[in-house]
């Protein structure tokens, strides 16, 4: 139900961060399936880290950060 998803991809320290937020129902209606699992087993193989959360006033954000090899 979401209309608007903003993208935004950077660097902190020596991880790549992307962070996924919309404006749809959130995370309450919307379980954890196979899609969203398999994305986080293939992350964190990687050494990377996922944070799924609510938006204040509803929606929902994905944060993924991943290991980069190269020095900032």
């Amino acid at each position: 139900r979401a209309k608007q998803l903003t993208i935004e991809v950077g660097r902190t320290g020596q991880s790549i961060v992307a962070t996924l937020s919309d404006d749809g129902i959130g995370m309450q209606r919307a379980p954890q399936r196979n899609g969203m699992i398999g994305m986080r087993e293939r992350i964190e193989a990687n050494g990377g880290t996922v944070f799924v959360s609510d938006m204040p006033g509803g929606g929902f954000r994905l944060r993924i950060e991943i290991p980069s090899d190269q020095t900032p």
